[in-house]
C-alpha cells in the first residue's frame, strides 16, 4: 500500500501517511476516503457514503436512504423513527419521520404544504368545502365552474400566481372560476387575487360582487347585473385589474360596472391599472359614495357606456 520516494513513503488511495518519520501508512476508516499520497482522510459529504475501510472515494446514497452523520447511509424502517437526518435533494422526511419521500411537484401540493392556512379548490364541491373550512386562503387550482352563491367573508380567494415564492405556481396559468346562472359573491374584508371570476347570472336586481375588501391582479366578468361590483364598504383595487360587463343585447345590459350606492361605499385605487370593459349603462356610479385614487394608480375605460362617471350625490 506504499511506495518509497527518498526518505518518505507515498500511500495508496484509501490510506494516509502518518507523521511517524514519514514512513507509515494508515488505513482510512469507514465514512472517510483518500487519494494517492494523502496525508489525511476526508469525510464523505452529506448524501454520500463509504462502507468498510480503505476507500478511495465515496458513493452517492440512493434516493430512499438517509445520509448519516458518519458519512454512512441509513435506511429508515417503518418500525423506527429517524432523528437528526438529512434526505437527499428532491426528497423530504415524511410526517411520520421514518422515511424519505419525493417532494411535492405541483403548485397545489407545495402551496398547501408550505402554508397551513391554505386549502385548494379544484371543483364546485371542494370550493364549497373550502368556504366552510377554518383555512384563510382558498387556492383555485385550475378552471372550475358551477359555483353556487358564496360568502367569502374575510378569506382570500387566490390563483396560483399569488404564491410568488413557488416557481411551479408562477408558471401556472391564471384559472377562471365560473359561477352558476343564479350565483353571486359577497366579501367582507376578504381578497380576490390573481384570479379570473365569471358570473353568468342574468338579473338586473342583483350584484355580481358586493361588499368590502381587496381586488388585486384579477379579471371580473359579469353577464347582466345591476352592478358588476357594488361597494357597501371600502373596496381597494390594486395591481392590474379588468372589470367587464357583458350585454345580452344593445338594450339589455348591466346598469353600472362599479357602484358605491351609499355613503359607506368607497372605491380606492392604490396602484397599478384598473380597466373598465364591455357594455353597460354607466361606468362608475357614486350615490353619496366616494372614490379615491393614488398618484401611482391608472384608471382606463374601454367600455361602451352612456356615461362613464355618474356622481348622483354630488
Amino acid at each position: 500500500y506504499a511506495s518509497c520516494s527518498g526518505s518518505n513513503v507515498t500511500c495508496q488511495a484509501g490510506y494516509y501517511r502518518t507523521e511517524n518519520n514519514g514512513y507509515s501508512c494508515k488505513i482510512c476508516e469507514a465514512g472517510y476516503y483518500s487519494s494517492v499520497g494523502a496525508t489525511s482522510c476526508t469525510k464523505c459529504s452529506s448524501g454520500n457514503y463509504a462502507s468498510g475501510t480503505g476507500n478511495a472515494s465515496c458513493i452517492s446514497c440512493s434516493e430512499i436512504t438517509i445520509s448519516g452523520g458518519a458519512g454512512l447511509c441509513t435506511a429508515c424502517t417503518i418500525s423506527g423513527t429517524c432523528t437528526s437526518i438529512e434526505c437527499n435533494s428532491g426528497y423530504e422526511l415524511n410526517t411520520a419521520g421514518n422515511a424519505c419521500v419525493e417532494e411535492p411537484k405541483t403548485c397545489m401540493a407545495l402551496a398547501t404544504k408550505n402554508n397551513s392556512n391554505v386549502i385548494a379548490a379544484t371543483d364546485a364541491s371542494s370550493f364549497s368545502a373550502a368556504l366552510n373550512s377554518d383555512k384563510s386562503i382558498i387556492l383555485v387550482d385550475g378552471d372550475i365552474s358551477g359555483l353556487s352563491t358564496a360568502a367569502l367573508g374575510s378569506k382570500k380567494l387566490v390563483g396560483p400566481k399569488y404564491f410568488s415564492d413557488i416557481a411551479l405556481c408562477q408558471a401556472q396559468a391564471t384559472p377562471t372560476a365560473t359561477f352558476a346562472s343564479s350565483a353571486n359573491l359577497t366579501i367582507s374584508g376578504g381578497e380576490i387575487n390573481q384570479l379570473n371570476l365569471t358570473f353568468t347570472m342574468e338579473d338586473k336586481t342583483k350584484d355580481a360582487v358586493s361588499g368590502s375588501g381587496t381586488i388585486k391582479n384579477s379579471l371580473i366578468t359579469a353577464k347582466l347585473n345591476k352592478n358588476v361590483i357594488s361597494a357597501s364598504g371600502k373596496i381597494t383595487l390594486s395591481g392590474t385589474n379588468t372589470i367587464k360587463a357583458l350585454s345580452v343585447s344593445d338594450t339589455e345590459k348591466t346598469l353600472y360596472i362599479l357602484s358605491a350606492p351609499n355613503s359607506s361605499g368607497t372605491f380606492e385605487f392604490t396602484d397599478g391599472t384598473t380597466t373598465l370593459d364591455g357594455k353597460a349603462s354607466y361606468g362608475i356610479y357614486l350615490n353619496e359614495g366616494k372614490m379615491t385614487t393614488a398618484s401611482s394608480s391608472v384608471f382606463k375605460s374601454n367600455a361602451e357606456v352612456y356615461t362613464l362617471f355618474y356622481n348622483y350625490g354630488g
